[in-house]
Order: C-alpha cells, then structure tokens, then sequence
C-alpha cells in the first residue's frame, strides 16, 4: 500500500531530461530528485524495491528548489504517463454528483454512468493544447478529481495518488441523443502535472476560469472531493476494477469523477484560442489549456483495405 503522508509531486523536462519536483509533507521547500527519471521511472523502482514511492524518493539525493525556479519551469509531463502510451487508459464516472437526501426520485432516475475517453495519447498537461474534433458540436470543460491507478505486474491495483483534470466533452451532442454520451467524450483529456500521492481528498476547493481575447468570459468557483460522490470511492473502485479486461499488468488508469459544475449552461461552445484555468489552493501550479480546432489534414477518416 503506498504512503498516506502528504508528498507531491511534480514532472518536468529541464534541459531535455526528465527530473522530478517534490513538497514532503515534513518539509517546507520543494527539492529537486537529482537523478534525472519520470515518476513512472520512479514508480517501478520503488516497487521492486518494495518500498512506498515517499520512502524511494527520500532515498533518493536532492537539492533545494525555490518557488522562483518553478515559476520558469514550461515543459511539463503527464504524471506517471508510462513511456508506451497505449498502457495509460483514460475513462471516468459520470452523475456522480451527491443529491440531497430527499430527492430519492432523482437519484433513481440518474445511475452512475462510466466512459471511455481514450488511451494514453489523449492526455494533456499544464500549457498544452485541447485540439477539439473535426466532427464536434461544442466543446466544454469539467474541472474535476482524477485519481491515478497502477495495475503491478503481479495484478495488484495501487491507488497512486490523485490531482485535477478538465474532462473536456461534447455537450450538444449529448443533449440531441443521450445514446452518444460515449462518443461525446472522445475528446482530449486533460490532467494537472501536480499530483498528491496517496488516499485522494474529502474536499478540493476549485475555480475554473474562462478566457477569450484575453477578457473574462466565465468564473466560478466550486468544491470536489470524495465529500461530493454519491458513492464511496471503493464502491467506484470496485465497479471499475471488477472487470479483468481493467486489470492488464503495467497498466496505468487516469479516472475522471464527475464535475459539479461547468460553462456549459451559460456558454454554448469554447471556441479556439479560448484558455481554461483551473486553480485550487492545494496545489502550486495551476491547470491552464488553450483550445484549438485539430487540422483537417492530419487525420484521415477514410477507410481501405490492406
């Protein structure tokens, strides 16, 4: 079982290597791992060391790092992202918003629903671009918890640790057929670079903020947590995990748990060059994307026989 201590971290490309940023929750300035590693990296050698992944990093030689330094840091990487992309998985929980306990008819009518949002080359991070569907009707945002999972070699599921995420969706094409929720959320997903390992928080205190032309278009802050969830965690867990087909070895899973609120009701789509921020005091950076249209030449949708 991994640490329950509050340790963060944090991965990023300096100079073209991968080096690892972390806050231990016994000390106060952030330290740079000096051996240049990914924390997937990081994760696999504490692992066969059978070591929790806080006990390797305290192991490991480190070097001050000051709040300044991080402020100049741009190339970030998707945390624990395993160097095959097709090893991550990517899907989330979908009405898992708590209801007030008298309103037992809507909670009937709105069951936990799961989705598919892709692999690994779906992931986006802290700067990087939402490239929206050629075929999409709208895009949105839903900033949420997202809770990173690692199926070991042997088959064991390891709770990582959990940070933010925007479950960027297709709205409109849900509200003309409920049937296409799936295919709504084939879209890019991204996930903070600031992960907290461990057991993930009762209550995450966030604002998201919409840009466009570089004015406020939208605002609003809101709480997730597992405070927020109709469920316990391990009920989630347990719907998810109970299918072997989840369950391959040197599998990495980023689990998205539902939004509380989102621009949709009040904007109708983003639209390019519109930026995303998502910000909470629990972690250093904060979560910023901007929206692009994908390039109609980059893909082909024509299918022919080998």
């Amino acid at each position: 079982m991994l640490t329950q201590e509050l340790t963060r971290c944090v991965n990023v490309l300096v100079k073209g290597q991968p080096r690892i940023v972390i806050w231990a929750s016994n000390v106060k300035q952030p330290n740079w791992i000096n051996e240049p590693m990914t924390l997937h990296e990081a994760l696999l050698k504490a692992h066969y060391r059978k070591i929790t992944l806080s006990n390797f990093f305290s192991q490991c030689l480190q070097s001050t790092c000051s709040n300044e330094e991080l402020w100049t840091l741009k190339d970030f990487l998707v945390p624990f992202r395993p160097p095959n992309y097709l090893q991550a998985m990517v899907s989330g929980f979908g009405n898992t918003k708590k209801q007030d306990s008298t309103i037992e008819v809507q909670q009937h009518t709105s069951p936990v629903e799961w989705f598919f949002k892709g692999n690994g080359t779906t992931l986006k991070t802290h700067l990087e671009p939402i490239i929206n569907s050629q075929n999409a009707l709208s895009l949105s945002e839903e900033a949420e918890m997202v809770i990173i999972y690692w199926v070991t070699p042997s088959g064991e599921i390891k709770r990582l640790g959990y940070t933010l995420g925007n479950d960027v969706s297709d709205h409109k094409m849900t509200h003309e057929n409920k049937s296409l929720l799936g295919y709504s959320k084939l879209r890019d997903s991204c996930v903070h670079t600031e992960i907290i390992l461990g057991n993930p928080a009762s209550e995450i205190d966030i604002s998201v903020k919409i840009s466009r032309a570089n004015k406020k278009l939208w605002w609003e802050s809101m709480k997730t947590g597992c405070n927020y969830l109709s469920k316990s965690i391990v009920d989630y867990e347990e719907m998810l995990f109970s299918n072997p087909q989840l369950c391959v070895p040197d599998q990495v899973h980023y689990v998205f748990y539902g939004a509380t609120k989102s621009s949709r009701d009040s904007i109708s789509s983003l639209n390019p060059l519109d930026s995303i921020e998502i910000r909470s005091k629990h972690f250093f950076f904060p979560l910023i994307n901007y929206v692009m249209h994908a390039n109609k030449n980059s893909v082909s949708t024509k299918v022919s026989v080998i």
